[in-house]
């Protein structure tokens, strides 16, 4: 810095003596000797070099060669590395140098990960009426904060007095405000719930499906007033008394009472139904009889009605309805090889419970007799119909009285299916 501020002052004094030297008789009328000129080189000289004694002395030097000192101090080149900084230096110094250090004063990217919470899934949860339910033991860790706590919503509303549906959520949230959840699902069902839960079916919406096949007459389907039981009264051709709603994932249970009668033909239900030529049929016979050639026997047995028409004024013949082999409509079921029936009889004026869960691919039914005794269960797995509407079944056969009807929601965590196997 010194070396400049001294070739600066060399270049000011320079110009100054040129001018000078335009106007000699000023300077002479001054009363200032000529050779001042060299004075001024000389100290031009003096003050460039680093080993000036301070005298302040002129060294006798000619003006030529104090502005040859001068040149030389111009053309001398940037200092050693010994050296004070040069202008460039200086500038650079205050534009803030080297800027290495810019990246570590940068912004950091916001944190928008949410942290993870192990297991990040659960499995259902199945309770039977009166256990009660412990939540799951979670961890979780986020890649900033490390670990921190997992927070546990709706485990106190896990009501298992009854059958019911529950949802618990975990939740873990890091320092910014970002959030994991995990949700399990607890279902309340089991053999100590009994009928708790199940609610009555209102009839008042059902349909009738008819089959128009031997000259019988049309069932006669009569609701009670409170729309909770329905009577078939009449010896009909087959008939259909349908629900409004899929019966799908629901425990449907009801009681049939057979009046008395001369006659011994068919009673039962269908479920699975899509229409009149599509669906499940259970049905149940008071005894064996030839009818126009084809035989029904005793018992109950399952079929799967499968017509190749759509056709909603489709007719289910006496061919299709009556014979225990079937038709090229309607195909026994079978499991393991063996036709799903038995030859269990029904009795006048004895109230039979049945139960029926349907799930997709999958249903079971169970009857019992009056004094609770399970006359028959059986789990089938198909997925010839895997939803549908829930039906009372008659042909042939009244009076019978379809009442107590009640459903309650069984999720496939829920099943019964293979309970009995």
């Amino acid at each position: 810095m010194r070396r400049v501020v001294c070739l600066l002052t060399i270049g000011l004094l320079l110009a100054g003596c040129d001018g000078c030297k335009s106007t000699p008789n000023a300077m002479e009328d001054a009363g200032e000797p000529q050779a001042g000129m060299g004075s001024m080189a000389g100290m031009g000289s003096m003050m460039e070099d680093e080993g000036d004694t301070g005298t302040g002395e002129p060294d006798g030097s000619t003006p030529d060669a104090g502005m040859a000192d001068a040149a030389l101090a111009e053309d001398a080149g940037p200092p050693d590395s010994g050296s004070d900084a040069t202008v460039d230096e200086m500038n650079a110094a205050e534009d803030g140098g080297d800027d290495d250090t810019g990246d570590a004063d940068a912004a950091q990217p916001p944190d928008v990960t949410a942290p993870e919470i192990d297991p990040s899934s659960l499995d259902e949860v199945v309770l039977d009426c009166g256990d009660s339910f412990e939540p799951a033991d979670l961890t979780a860790e986020d890649e900033t904060d490390g670990a921190v706590d997992v927070t546990v919503e709706g485990a106190e509303l896990v009501d298992s007095s009854v059958p019911g549906v529950f949802s618990v959520t975990y939740s873990a949230q890091d320092a910014s405000g970002n959030v994991a959840e995990v949700t399990q699902t607890v279902h309340v069902c089991g053999p100590a719930c009994g009928v708790l839960g199940y609610q009555p079916i209102n009839l008042g919406p059902w349909t009738v499906v008819q089959y128009e096949q031997d000259s019988q007459a049309d069932a006669n389907w009569t609701r009670a007033a409170d729309s909770l039981s329905v009577v078939q009264s009449v010896n009909a051709d087959a008939s259909i008394f349908v629900s409004d709603f899929d019966a799908t994932d629901l425990a449907v249970r009801g009681v049939w009472r057979m009046g008395s009668s001369s006659d011994d033909d068919f009673v039962g239900f269908v479920f699975g139904y899509q229409d009149r030529g599509h669906f499940y049929l259970f049905d149940w016979k008071q005894g064996t009889q030839s009818y126009m050639g084809t035989q029904a026997l005793v018992g109950m047995s399952l079929k799967i009605v499968d017509t190749e028409s759509t056709d909603p004024a489709l007719q289910l013949l006496t061919d299709d309805l009556w014979p225990s082999v079937g038709s090229p409509n309607v195909t026994p079921i079978s499991a393991d090889g063996t036709v799903v029936r038995n030859d269990i009889p029904w009795q006048e004026n004895v109230d039979y419970t049945f139960y029926l869960e349907q799930h997709a691919g999958s249903f079971r039914i169970a009857v019992y007799d009056a004094a609770g005794v399970e006359l028959e269960s059986w789990s089938i797995v198909d997925t010839t119909y895997t939803s549908g509407r829930f039906g009372f079944y008659n042909y042939s056969q009244g009076p019978v009285t379809y009442s107590s009807f009640l459903q309650r929601v069984t999720p496939p965590a829920c099943s019964t299916v293979d309970a009995d196997n």
